[in-house]
């Protein structure tokens, strides 16, 4: 069995070697950013799309498409719209336009939870890049 190289990893200030490779490491990090019950520690989705019992599936989708697409337009004025976040409203409009509403909802709930990361991260990039500044 040969050695593994560890990748030190920065949590709450406490520094630690997890004994997994870097491309481990990253993965499991994307994975977090964009899996929408991995992502909260509470096991929870956290996409909060308006809940809508009423309507057709298409007027449910067009609600959900429409707050998703507001969620990305405001992390784009921030500056932090995450680059895959449009791809998937346009995948979900073709699978919408296709009649495949499962899978335009499974889109847009992507796209609407990548829209709400990338809002928070907006918040901690406003305060945290005082501590990066060499004083």
């Amino acid at each position: 069995m040969g050695l593994r190289p560890t990748v030190p990893v920065l949590v709450s200030n406490k520094s630690f070697s997890t004994g997994y490779s870097a491309l481990s490491v990253v993965c499991v990090c994307m994975l977090l950013l964009i899996d929408p019950v991995l992502a909260t520690s509470t096991g929870q989705p956290v996409c909060q799309l308006p809940e809508s019992s009423q309507g057709t599936e298409q007027q449910r989708y067009e609600q959900h498409h429409a707050a998703a697409e507001g969620l990305r337009q405001t992390a784009a004025a921030r500056g932090m719209e995450w680059l895959a976040t449009a791809g998937l409203l346009v995948r979900a409009r073709e699978e919408a336009d296709g009649g495949n509403w499962p899978a335009a909802q499974r889109l847009v709930y992507k796209a609407c939870l990548q829209a709400e990361q990338a809002l928070k991260q907006a918040d901690r990039e406003a305060s945290a890049w005082k501590h990066r500044v060499v004083k």
